[in-house]
């Protein structure tokens, strides 16, 4: 009888560290590097974080492997020069195989992804023992269609990879562990104070520090359920429509839910639908039929581009969200938020995590519930185009309005999309509506 879940690990080393030192600084990539035991018991219990060695659904590592380049090297805070391949024994001593990938053109480029994928299709094919799932800790897209592949072989794929990767890269994966959930709960850096739980991150696939714990059977074989976690459930539900932004159906969101918190039995409701009924009323959300299907949704969130009032922009917000990611703020959403960025970090310094909360949170105080994880992706784009947060002097919110347009633009041409000239126009309307002639966007501020 097969105890726990049989996965396979594969690491791009270079990717994620290059990646969390430019993101969160150089402790949180040495945290990476050093502490490789700690986030690899992190992950044998992600989803299940109290579960038995001897559960079925306990995460038995079996193939770990890492790829770096051991002439590869960055600088430190103090300039000074720090290989890669100094941090081969923290991973041998985990228990991973370390494989070299040494540069071998002359741009540098070296052969882990070559080595990778050859590795991942190999494990494919492996009969004994088979692999259930196959994690992959990589912001490289070019692994799209070798995860393709495992999907079509009916394994389970989990990816830990920056917020910024491509939208067809992430709709391969079944689960998708960003990176900011990985350095909260996996390096456990700028977690909560006195242990307690981020109550407001109970995001989709995330991982409680402490798990629900059974509640006791009522009469009629019927299980009770607290106030509290009743609670825990509206808010995981909450954040889950958020994030979706559009209409979810029932049967997807009936997963989610199972998936979090393992109930079968609806909280003593003979079916979902008529446990969800109970709480929509609470949380503000409807219920609609669509098609022979059902569907839960928002109905006009306060945050996001009303279809009604502004058709053209709507349709365009979808299309660069659907490919690209962008979120569909309203105009007046994004106006705000880049003043929100700028009085943040004046008034409390530059540190991504606190920052992606902080903000969060102020938006939601005046009524737009504007998820973490999309503030998240918005900081992550203006800091891949090289944009200093830190730097209060050139931090302005038009500056900010500037660089994001930029990149949601550069987002567009790497995608392959094409916008006309108008549609361009919209998107300077939409984005980077603050400064311009109040006449130049009717609608971007419905």
């Amino acid at each position: 009888m097969q105890t726990g879940i049989r996965s396979a690990l594969f690491v791009d080393f270079d990717n994620i560290f290059i990646n969390l030192k430019r993101d969160y600084g150089d402790d949180t990539a040495r945290a990476f590097a050093t502490s490789a035991d700690r986030w690899l018991g992190w992950l044998s219990r992600f989803n299940a974080p109290e579960l038995p060695e001897d559960s079925p659904e306990f995460r038995r590592l079996l193939l770990r492997k890492c790829y770096l380049n051991p002439n590869g090297a960055y600088k430190d805070d103090n300039g000074k020069r720090i290989s890669f391949g100094r941090y081969r024994v923290d991973f041998t001593r985990a228990a991973c195989e370390v494989v070299d990938c040494p540069s071998l053109t002359q741009q540098g480029k070296s052969s882990t992804d070559i080595n990778m994928a050859l590795d991942i299709i190999d494990a494919l094919a492996q009969q004994q023992p088979s692999f259930d799932e196959f994690i992959i800790l990589s912001g490289d897209a070019d692994f799209t269609p070798v995860l393709l592949r495992l999907r079509r072989r009916d394994r389970r794929v989990i990816i830990v990879t920056p917020n910024l990767v491509s939208q067809a890269y992430r709709a391969v994966a079944d689960i998708v562990i960003e990176t900011s959930q990985f350095v909260e709960q996996a390096l456990a850096r700028n977690v909560a104070p006195d242990g307690e739980s981020d109550d407001k991150e109970a995001e989709a696939g995330s991982v409680d520090p402490v798990k629900p714990k059974a509640v006791p059977e009522a009469a009629g074989n019927e299980p009770s359920v607290s106030r509290q976690q009743l609670a825990r459930i509206d808010d995981f539900i909450r954040l889950y429509m958020i994030d979706a932004s559009e209409a979810v159906p029932i049967a997807k969101l009936s997963q989610a839910i199972r998936d979090k918190f393992g109930n079968e039995k609806w909280f003593g409701h003979k079916t979902f639908k008529s446990f969800l009924k109970t709480r929509l009323p609470g949380l503000g959300l409807k219920l609609v039929a669509h098609e022979k299907s059902e569907f839960v949704y928002f109905p006009s969130p306060p945050h996001l581009i009303d279809e009604m009032q502004d058709p053209q922009l709507h349709d365009l917000a979808k299309r660069l969200q659907t490919v690209c990611g962008v979120p569909s703020f309203r105009a007046s959403v994004y106006t705000k938020l880049f003043d929100v960025i700028c009085e943040v970090i004046r008034r409390d310094g530059y540190q991504l995590i606190p920052v992606e909360k902080a903000v969060r949170d102020r938006l939601g105080e005046i009524g737009w519930p504007v998820s973490r994880k999309h503030v998240s992706w918005i900081l992550h784009g203006l800091l891949s185009t090289g944009c200093d947060l830190g730097n209060e002097k050139t931090l302005t919110a038009v500056t900010l309005a500037d660089t994001f347009e930029l990149f949601v633009l550069s987002l567009v041409a790497s995608n392959g999309l094409e916008l006309t000239a108008e549609e361009i126009s919209l998107v300077d309307q939409w984005i980077e509506p603050s400064h311009r002639p109040q006449q130049s966007a009717p609608n971007a501020d419905a």
